[in-house]
């Protein structure tokens, strides 16, 4: 019976924090938006993942949205311009197959999936982690390319969570952005535990004196 009682107190957190994180998307007439809400969302899950706290309303949503309206807007414009990037390089593959532009199609197909998967440890080390936008970037990238089973195991989540959504659509309103930000945060804390393990044990080689 608790089970039970904790499995549906699970999915009214998950469900609350989706529909908070709809409305402060719209309030920012969703273009300058999304990125908050989805900061103040990404924010919520880790401190809830770590144990921080173990309940969440409007004002603590929207006071983290207010708090990082800006920054959050500063990541948001290189999504989009990654994004841009991207859907040029797509439009460019589509229309040229031959010669010298096959060749490139494979190493620009490439370096899209790599791009891809970096995007999705930003919000998660941004949120995690007191370092500068630059900095966020840089860890993002090396998260990724050192971590590739967890890449995997992100991207299953993910592709299976999708296929949920599109055989139960009506579960999108109520869980797409947060069962989305749960299982990213939740396998970029896996990996930044991991970090912090390695780190400290290099640190105890370093000091250990036989």
């Amino acid at each position: 019976m608790k089970s039970v009682m904790n499995g549906m107190e699970w999915i009214t957190r998950m469900a609350y924090l989706n529909v908070l994180w709809l409305i402060f998307t719209i309030l920012g007439l969703v273009v300058f938006g999304l990125f908050p809400a989805t900061v103040a969302m990404f924010t919520i899950i880790r401190r809830w993942l770590l144990g921080n706290i173990q309940e969440w309303d409007f004002r603590m949503f929207y006071s983290i949205y207010k708090k990082e309206f800006v920054k959050s807007n500063v990541i948001g414009l290189i999504f989009l311009a990654v994004s841009f990037l991207c859907y040029v390089n797509i439009q460019y593959m589509s229309y040229y197959h031959s010669g010298f532009h096959g060749m490139i199609k494979w190493p620009l197909l490439t370096v899209m999936i790599v791009i891809g998967l970096m995007m999705l440890y930003v919000i998660p080390v941004y949120v995690h982690y007191q370092v500068s936008l630059k900095e966020v970037c840089k860890y993002a990238f090396y998260l990724m390319l050192s971590h590739p089973l967890a890449n995997i195991g992100m991207l299953i989540s993910l592709a299976i969570m999708l296929l949920c959504m599109f055989i139960l659509p009506y579960a999108i309103l109520f869980f797409s952005g947060s069962l989305t930000a749960y299982i990213t945060m939740r396998t970029c804390l896996y990996v930044f535990n991991k970090v912090a393990e390695k780190q400290e044990l290099l640190r105890l080689q370093e000091n250990y004196t036989p």
